[in-house]
């Protein structure tokens, strides 16, 4: 309830706290409430997908950035790739709110864990390839160290794992319920 735009979503009601016995007056939520599209199944399933592949892309892209490879100091290479810090914070951050989302889901989270992941897999498709064709370019110029080849071998793991996040994010698809 932090941001203007959902205040309106909330109530303000008194209630006696039971271990005190004083009134306090909390924030309730009395919005329109939203849901899945897909069944519960297949939404478990796109859950535990997007994990999976949200901490593939962590773990590769942090493993670029501590491999300190020789293609790690070309600007073309690492650009891009050092750009894929927002979207991959925001892919996690959005894949926490898919991990968080219940049954009922209040507009906020929904305005959140839609747009988070819509944009961010299209962001991280976007600069992994931009990053991988400049390892590629690389790679023709100068050639591969086993350090070069881990990291072209990673950025090609994000391109791959943000593919499959961009694909599978109708899974994800929410509607307006009761």
């Amino acid at each position: 309830m932090v941001s203007k735009k959902y205040l309106g979503d909330y109530r303000l009601e008194n209630r006696r706290d039971p271990k005190t016995g004083k009134i306090k007056t909390v924030p309730e939520y009395c919005g329109e409430w939203f849901g899945f599209e897909r069944g519960a199944d297949e939404v478990r399933r796109t859950k535990r997908l997007c994990l999976a592949l949200t901490a593939a892309v962590e773990v590769l892209f942090l493993t670029v950035l501590l491999l300190n490879a020789p293609c790690g100091r070309i600007y073309y290479v690492m650009l891009p790739f050092a750009a894929m810090v927002f979207p991959a914070f925001f892919l996690a951050a959005g894949c926490l709110r898919v991990l968080t989302a219940g049954e009922k889901i209040t507009r906020e989270h929904r305005d959140k864990l839609s747009r988070r992941m819509n944009v961010c897999p299209a962001f991280l498709v976007l600069l992994s390839a931009l990053s991988l064709a400049g390892h590629v370019l690389y790679a023709v110029r100068t050639g591969l160290t086993a350090k070069d080849a881990v990291s072209l071998a990673a950025a090609a793991g994000i391109l791959a794992c943000a593919a499959v996040l961009l694909k599978t994010r109708d899974g994800l698809r929410i509607k307006k319920v009761g």
